[in-house]
């Protein structure tokens, strides 16, 4: 196995998800050691703050070096471990020649560590090639972060916390608009920990200035709030420590929101008429509890909790407000990607209500980093939008977001698109113009449809992926570099594409680093209605209607339909439905006929009553599905069919009879 894309295959994307850190790197070890072709391995993980080591696994090392050890950093095995790369010397067995110490990614590098070490006898056959493909995996591999960080916090969690850390469900929280989402989460703050003095701040500025909404309280603030929202600006000096610690602190009720925004920590306050980091935010409060909300290296705000009594907030308080803030930053990160997008363009904001959240949690361990990004789905499943998503999540959020649909222009313009033309190269092209990889600077492009590029622009994309170069068209191979991230959708097989020679392997292999999968939404119909249900709010807005109830039967018609077209589809039957409502309910004469043809609509006599009853027709294979894609890419037209799909005409027509599919159906 030598080349990349078969290690990336393994590691880390087959890794499964564990809220255990030994078993996720020992998982890993065995994995990578067997890679490696080292039968002697150690997988650790480092608490660089506190100096020391933890050895979590071993292969077949000697006693001395055993599973469930911790050692001091500054001890020779401590030494040997840290030290990265390869070495001749200081080895863990006295059998070895040759040793490697990998650096498994972090969050946060400069205080935790995870280390994967192998060793050779001498004379070993060291497979160096695959090490350094493993060691890019490794590196540009946001699954490993993603899973090593959870993992390390809930062990975390697991031995400090005596109570049992409540999850949150999706469902309840899954709302994308802010006061909305706020309002929620006060009313769960307040049943949970039993509490009237409950607020939720928002980061409102880059300067780190925090706000309160309306929906966000519930008590009597110390501070004037006769508008809302209200912005709590903090103390601006003009050479303030970089250490948060190191700071004056910000007097009155903002001083203990401001601390724990600005250390990323827990604070609390036994005594707020003592308290050195400010005072109560509540009228009356006597203790409190201030937790801030991060996701990844972003703090989105601070959750604040308070109470008459003294010292009512302990150790296990603070473990469930940190649980309950790490789940909740998430849904956070979803409003506010809603919000701000819904300010740049209302028509077409950021929605990701009901995305399963595995798939969102994988997005925002990708914003962190630079990597590549290829998204998959089926059509109308939403690609674009999780992929603005990370771009709104991550560093690069105030920089340009450009796209390219490739299979909406022609190969010509594709390229001068992307990569800019000078004066002269094409007819009418009278000046020089940039491509969106240099008018996107150091933000986000979007390339989607990417198997529809032709094989000569996917050299060149491979290039900029490659080496952050351009070369306009009609520039004599004139090179620019360039810094925008990339991320890149499809709704086709990219494997089978480059089997069949559509696709180039080398382009393939450098996109496989980071795959996002975007699942249908057949795949998940419980969360239909309530994707339904916030849609069905935006399009009565959009279109200044009042938003209208589902009737039990349209709700379960539009749980049981498959949507093809999927959240596309089921936004545009939400459209339908508000324009062609005129009783205030969504019933089955409001949907689309697509989704009506579907099934079967019978009367059924109940007594002095008639009900109607909807029986759905049996879904469709993929090999139907399939079939009737093809048909509607040839209008139709039988024989353009089938010659598209490589069969014979005879052999199709008895498809289609199998299928009981009318190619008439699809002819325009």
């Amino acid at each position: 196995m030598t080349d990349k894309q078969s290690i990336s295959q393994l590691i880390p994307l087959e890794i499964a998800l564990s809220d255990d850190l030994r078993t996720l790197l020992t998982q890993l070890l065995r994995r990578t050691a067997t890679l490696a072709r080292a039968e002697r391995g150690i997988a650790a993980c480092a608490d660089l703050k506190n100096g020391r080591i933890e050895i979590l696994s071993t292969l077949n090392l000697p006693e001395a070096v055993v599973a469930g050890a911790v050692v001091r950093a500054d001890s020779p095995n401590g030494k040997r471990l840290l030290a990265e790369g390869w070495t001749r010397k200081d080895l863990l067995s006295p059998d070895s020649a040759l040793a490697l110490t990998l650096s498994v990614p972090t969050v946060d590098p400069l205080a935790h560590r995870a280390l994967l070490r192998f060793e050779w006898p001498d004379g070993a056959d060291v497979p160096t090639r695959e090490l350094r493909a493993l060691s890019d995996i490794l590196g540009l591999s946001t699954r490993v972060v993603f899973n090593t960080e959870k993992a390390r916090r809930y062990d975390r969690l697991r031995q400090q916390s005596p109570v049992e850390i409540e999850p949150v469900a999706d469902s309840a929280f899954d709302e994308p608009r802010m006061d909305l989402l706020l309002g929620k989460i006060v009313e769960r703050i307040a049943a949970q920990f039993h509490a009237s003095r409950v607020a939720v701040l928002l980061r409102a500025s880059k300067a780190g200035d925090l706000a309160l909404l309306r929906s966000a309280y519930r008590g009597e603030p110390t501070i004037a709030a006769a508008e809302f929202p209200r912005l709590l600006r903090r103390r601006r000096p003009g050479a303030a420590p970089r250490d948060p610690e190191l700071r004056r602190p910000t007097p009155g009720p903002a001083g203990i929101p401001f601390y724990a925004f600005d250390t990323g920590r827990t604070y609390l306050a036994a005594d707020l008429l003592r308290a050195s980091r400010g005072a109560a935010f509540f009228k009356g409060s006597l203790s409190g509890a201030a937790v801030p909300v991060i996701l990844g290296h972003e703090r989105l705000g601070v959750l604040l909790l308070e109470s008459e009594a003294a010292a009512s907030f302990g150790k296990p308080e603070a473990l469930q407000l940190e649980a309950l803030a790490r789940d909740l930053s998430v849904y956070f990160a979803k409003a506010a990607a809603y919000e701000e997008s819904k300010r740049d363009n209302a028509r077409d904001p950021v929605l990701l209500v009901g995305t399963p959240r595995e798939v969102i949690d994988q997005a925002v361990a990708a914003a962190g980093v630079t990597a590549t990004v290829l998204i998959e789905g089926e059509s109308g499943t939403g690609k674009e939008m999780l992929a603005r998503f990370v771009h709104r999540v991550g560093p690069r959020r105030d920089r340009p977001f450009l796209t390219l649909n490739c299979s909406e222009v022609n190969p010509t313009l594709a390229e001068s698109h992307l990569f800019g033309h000078v004066k002269g190269a094409f007819t009418g092209a009278e000046r020089e113009a940039r491509g969106i990889f240099e008018q996107a600077g150091d933000g986000t492009v979007f390339v989607d449809e990417v198997d529809t590029l032709p094989i000569s622009l996917q050299s060149k994309l491979l290039r900029v992926l490659e080496r952050s170069v351009i070369s306009p068209l009609g520039s004599g191979g004139a090179e620019r570099l360039v810094h925008a991230r990339v991320i890149v959708a499809t709704n086709k097989n990219l494997e089978q594409y480059v089997a069949d020679g559509k696709f180039l392997k080398d382009l393939f292999y450098r996109l496989d680093v980071l795959r996002l999968r975007v699942p249908s939404l057949r795949s998940y119909p419980e969360s239909i209605a309530r994707i339904g249900q916030v849609l069905m709010r935006e399009m009565a807005e959009r279109n200044q209607c009042k938003p209208i109830s589902f009737t039990p039967l349209a709700e379960r018609m539009l749980r049981e339909h498959s949507f093809p077209g999927n959240v596309r589809e089921l936004r545009n039957a939400m459209e339908h439905a508000v324009v062609r409502d005129r009783d205030g309910r969504l019933d089955i004469d409001d949907l689309p006929p697509t989704i009506l043809a579907a099934g079967h609509l019978r009367l059924v006599p109940n007594g002095a009553d008639t009900t109607v009853e909807w029986t759905p027709v049996q879904a469709l294979s993929e090999e139907a599905r399939a079939l009737i894609e093809a048909l509607r890419a040839c209008q139709g037209n039988v024989v353009r069919t089938a010659h598209h799909l490589g069969i014979d005409r005879r052999q199709f027509y008895r498809l289609l009879d199998r299928h009981k599919i009318d190619p008439a159906s699809y002819r325009k």
